[in-house]
């Protein structure tokens, strides 16, 4: 490339906003609405993979040099992949399917290659802490598969209000998401994760703390402090669906402006792109092409300075083996009031485990029905 195309390139980029909102493109990429925000140079911008796309996606490349790009390959809930399944054998036959449709979309025009959305196709891992495991191996042969295709993984693409916190589901340190964190900390390429950061009942500050900004528990409970996260939808969403007959665009526009202000705050956060533009039909409520014109003039007017990108946390090395619990008399293991399974001590879990599991009894289900006893029938065990 000579010298005089370069200085014409240089002239046609535009400097890369300040914001963290950016745009989901749903539908049409060349959609008017859709134009006017990859134009305003957000930090982030996700379309879904489909033909003609790799054109509109460089087009953002060329203009907002430094911008992220994140792409998702769209699955049908059709495609299911049960606990039955072995997740290696799954993340392969997922890679099988997503990669052929990343044909226009090579390494070097896409920052970030989500993995499965949200629940689409696979077990509640949210909840269930059988499935919780088997997702996080899921993701780790995956990750390595989007990897070693040249891509970066992102991994998760989170529900909003998911998945069980610590305490929740008799989910013990980390939550459910432990499993997960504990992939994405021990790869050593660059690896992120995703969260959707709807709000419901806008401006209310426990909505606020629980769906939109969850992510913020997740991170500290899961030990993901450092690494890259991207908010891969955001807006308003619920029962009654996205923000069109429910908000008024001014409040919308208030309520995005302090979402922007709050994932300021957060250096692992990207940005967010806002679910959704370009697409007129199945997703009408959640069109931005209301207040496209504002969005925009609020993304391309923002010209602070974000904070340094956190820095990724080092591969976890593996822990030193541990001598097999020795198991012990199930009367002494008592549950403590008021506290579930996963927040008993290591040792004392390890202790029920080595007692019940090899008489085919779940210790869980165990611990719960002794836990009640305890609290319902004192001294039953010395009957």
């Amino acid at each position: 490339m000579n010298l005089l195309i370069l200085t014409l390139l240089a002239g046609l980029a535009s400097a890369l906003s300040g914001s963290k909102l950016g745009p989901h493109v749903l539908g049409d990429a060349n959609d008017a609405s859709a134009r006017l925000l990859q134009d305003a140079c957000p930090r982030v911008a996700k379309w879904l993979a489909r033909s003609g796309e790799g054109a509109a996606v460089r087009r953002y490349r060329e203009k907002c040099p430094g911008g992220q790009i994140v792409i998702r390959v769209y699955v049908p809930q059709s495609v299911h992949y049960g606990l039955s399944m072995r997740p290696e054998q799954a993340a392969e036959d997922f890679w099988a399917r997503i990669s052929p449709e990343l044909s226009e979309l090579p390494p070097s025009l896409v920052d970030w290659l989500e993995g499965v959305n949200e629940l689409d196709n696979v077990e509640d891992w949210y909840h269930n802490g059988e499935a919780s495991l088997w997702f996080a191996a899921f993701s780790s042969r995956l990750a390595d598969l989007i990897h070693a295709a040249g891509y970066d993984p992102l991994l998760g693409s989170i529900a909003v209000g998911n998945p069980s916190l610590e305490g929740e589901q008799l989910f013990g340190k980390g939550g459910a998401m432990a499993p997960l964190a504990a992939v994405i900390r021990s790869k050593p390429y660059k690896v992120g994760w995703s969260y959707h950061a709807y709000g419901d009942n806008l401006f209310s500050a426990d909505d606020a703390k629980y769906w939109t900004l969850r992510y913020r528990m997740i991170r500290d409970q899961a030990g993901l402090q450092g690494v890259p996260l991207v908010l891969t939808e955001g807006g308003q969403d619920g029962g009654r669906g996205g923000w069109i007959g429910r908000t008024s665009p001014e409040d919308f526009m208030k309520w995005l402006g302090w979402l922007d202000s709050e994932l300021k705050k957060d250096r692992e956060v990207e940005g967010v792109t806002l679910f959704q533009v370009g697409q007129h039909a199945d997703w009408k409520k959640f069109d931005l092409g209301p207040i496209a014109e504002r969005l925009a003039e609020h993304i391309k007017g923002d010209k602070s300075v974000p904070a340094p990108a956190a820095q990724a946390l080092p591969p976890v090395p593996p822990p030193a083996p541990k001598a097999a619990p020795q198991p012990v008399a199930a009367a002494v293991l008592r549950a403590a009031a008021g506290q579930s399974f996963g927040e008993q001590d290591e040792e004392t879990q390890a202790q029920f485990i080595a007692y019940w599991t090899p008489r085919g009894i779940d210790p869980e289900k165990r611990w719960v029905e002794e836990h009640n006893l305890d609290l319902t029938h004192p001294g039953w065990r010395d009957r």
